[in-house]
């Protein structure tokens, strides 16, 4: 006969709760492993942010280098004319920068110069001969080279009204405008066998010290407010869009550039000394200095873009060429110390100068 119990209740026996002991002892236990999921999850994010850092820096670094050794290569490349014999069409329409004008700009016999770093522009223009009023002190970053190179670039079609070189290989070449998409220039070298078309370019490579000029106070110039309150050190250059010289930035996280310089003062192709920028803008005639220089080696630093609290570098970098704005090597500001870097160097021949 099966025993009932009244309201349908278990024996007191059989109504056993958890205690409070065991209560507080699951809870303990329960804490812990949540608080080993959460170290564990932050470790991984950690760890993935760190590697994402590093591979940012890694790629932007390995290309900035990379962009900055095709324009030295392709230096004084002028589709088989000599830069004497090249002419400037009379009609030719450039909007420059400042003292960076059209004479500036097409000045095809300088087809390569450094200048070193300092601490403002302005001293690299009162004492190397930058021309003023091209980039402005607010957008130069102490203490960094700078570089000019112009060449001409084979091209197939033009998207806009631009320059071109037309060059008849081996006698002469005409520099001038192109109207539109499609068309060609109607310059005094007429197209036939034996001429080439080529854009020309004109471009001066320097380090300014934010990504986006457009978001401080300045609409058009660096200041502490751009790139949302952190100002990211950024490789930029001086570039012909269409018929206008224009600031570009183009590598966010680019912190240091230096340059030093193989020049072939016996003329036998091979190189006989290397000098900074400085030595040789110094030199009685740095014209002809400049024409001795047939190899340049690059020196970069590449940042990354967020700050690492938990890593402070303390190391400093030694790059190649002057160490910048007279010290023996980069050394990285106080306040910079929790950022990822890491450095590239490249030697480049100056292949038109060599041929």
């Amino acid at each position: 006969m099966a025993t009932s119990f009244p309201n349908n209740r278990m024996p007191p026996l059989m109504e056993r709760g958890l205690s409070l002991i065991e209560l507080l002892v699951g809870m303990t236990v329960g804490l812990f492993v949540l608080g080993g999921v959460l170290a564990l999850f932050v470790s991984n994010k950690h760890a993935y942010r760190v590697q994402e850092a590093s591979n940012f820096l890694q790629e932007t670094g390995r290309i900035a280098v990379g962009q900055l050794a095709q324009s030295l290569r392709m230096a004084g490349h002028w589709g088989g004319v000599e830069p004497g014999n090249i002419s400037i069409d009379s009609s030719l329409s450039i909007a420059g920068i400042g003292n960076c004008n059209a004479s500036w700009i097409t000045d095809v016999k300088t087809e390569l110069r450094g200048y070193d770093s300092e601490s403002t522009i302005a001293a690299i223009e009162s004492g190397q001969g930058l021309p003023s009023g091209c980039i402005g002190d607010a957008d130069y970053l102490s203490g960094t080279d700078i570089l000019v190179v112009r060449y001409a670039q084979p091209v197939t079609l033009v998207a806009q009204p631009s320059i071109m070189l037309r060059s008849a290989i081996g006698l002469r070449g005409v520099l001038g405008n192109v109207p539109s998409l499609g068309s060609l220039p109607t310059f005094d070298l007429p197209i036939e066998d034996g001429t080439q078309n080529y854009s020309f370019r004109s471009e001066v490579w320097f380090i300014r010290p934010c990504s986006d000029a457009t978001g401080g106070s300045s609409a058009s110039s660096c200041d502490s407010g751009d790139d949302d309150g952190s100002p990211v050190p950024t490789l930029a250059r001086l570039a012909l869009e269409g018929t206008e010289l224009r600031q570009q930035a183009m590598y966010d996280g680019i912190e240091q550039l230096q340059i030093e310089f193989g020049r072939d003062t016996d003329g036998d192709n091979s190189v006989d000394r290397v000098d900074t920028a400085a030595t040789i803008n110094a030199s009685a005639s740095p014209v002809e200095a400049w024409g001795e220089v047939i190899s340049a080696r690059i020196a970069l630093i590449s940042r990354s873009l967020q700050r690492d609290a938990t890593f402070t570098g303390t190391q400093d970098f030694t790059l190649a060429g002057d160490k910048g704005a007279g010290t023996d090597g980069f050394t990285v500001p106080t306040s910079e110390k929790n950022y990822l870097r890491k450095t590239y160097e490249q030697t480049v021949q100056i292949r038109n100068r060599v041929r």
